[in-house]
């Protein structure tokens, strides 16, 4: 979907459902989705009611909003634009910037470097994709396309210069040191089985994917009983440890489990991964595309969990590094999978 307001040329790709609204004098662009405070989807015809925002307060009320989102709203006789992103990121937007002035906004990295860049490769971003796996800040391989930052609000005026950016919401962690750790828990048990009841009675038959690690473990503990759970796991080989106790998760649950081997390596599904992936993350995370069609025959939603301890906790080094380990070494730990 392509649409023209101000000098400002925005194009959305028509998987992302984009859905022009109206309220009053303001419209704009509604691409992804929104979902209500309890984290069921909400309605896409203007603002969903569920989340009870009114449009004019729309960025006092940002933080609210729960999902998968790019907002795109004109004021008054379209003389400027704001962009709201959603809080992680989950939908990609990008601009093209022209003599530090916004000439396009997008959510296909493909499509807005075809049509709007100059192409100039920006060697020191793509550096870092090949160090760490993906682009650190708002690059991307071009210099004059960046991408849209988490959790923010953008303002760009009628001739493409960006007039504020400012976040709506931050990652903070703060321990409430009144309650104890039995009720800490007691909570968080009941958050996470509220959030996969909810899940699977929305989605049809779920399927777990379990690695045996502490997420997937967490999450068939928490699937409802006499739920039909399909489950599997995936290695490069049929000896691989995460098959191997994944099974006996599976096993523990009384579930149905398959198990499947990586091999040759996703080789034949890169031009595919990469057009996905946006070429912006590292395609060697993107194991389960091996298998995608297999699912996609075997249920209608996927519940997975990752990186729990990344995102809630953290990875061994609160009190330092190890001894004889730098931070660089840490993440490639991490990162690395061996199947």
């Amino acid at each position: 979907m392509t649409s023209q307001a101000s000098s400002v040329a925005v194009l959305l790709h028509p998987k992302h459902k984009a859905v022009l609204f109206n309220s009053g004098k303001r419209r704009g662009l509604y691409a992804g989705e929104i979902l209500d405070s309890q984290g069921y989807p909400g309605g896409i015809v203007g603002y969903p009611e569920s989340n009870r925002l009114y449009f004019e307060s729309i960025r006092q009320n940002a933080s609210q909003l729960n999902g998968r989102f790019l907002l795109l709203e004109g004021g008054e006789c379209q003389n400027e634009q704001v962009l709201i992103t959603d809080r992680l990121g989950s939908l990609h937007g990008y601009y093209v910037l022209r003599d530090d002035r916004v000439v396009a906004i997008g959510t296909e990295l493909a499509d807005l470097a075809r049509h709007h860049s100059s192409r100039e490769l920006d060697w020191e971003a793509i550096a870092t994709f090949f160090t760490l796996g993906f682009f650190l800040d708002d690059r991307t391989y071009f210099k004059d396309i960046r991408i849209f930052e988490p959790a923010s609000i953008y303002r760009i005026s009628a001739d493409g210069e960006i007039i504020e950016h400012r976040r709506y919401w931050e990652w903070h962690h703060h321990v409430d040191r009144t309650r104890s750790y039995s009720d800490t828990i007691d909570e968080y048990h009941a958050l996470l089985r509220q959030a996969v009841e909810r899940c699977t009675n929305t989605t049809g038959k779920p399927i777990l994917p379990l690695s045996g690690g502490l997420d997937s473990r967490s999450l068939a503990v928490m699937m409802p009983e006499g739920a039909e759970t399909q489950t599997y796991s995936y290695g490069y080989t049929r000896d691989s440890i995460e098959i191997h106790i994944a099974g006996q998760v599976a096993a523990a649950r009384k579930f149905a489990f398959t198990s499947h081997v990586i091999q040759p390596y996703l080789f034949d599904r890169l031009e595919e991964i990469v057009k996905i992936l946006h070429g912006s993350q590292d395609v060697t995370q993107a194991r389960q595309m091996s298998i995608n069609a297999w699912v996609r025959e075997r249920a209608d939603g996927l519940l997975t969990g990752l990186w729990g301890d990344v995102w809630c906790d953290q990875m061994g080094a609160a009190d330092g590094l190890p001894e004889g380990t730098s931070a660089a070494r840490l993440v490639q730990a991490k990162m690395q999978k061996r199947g």
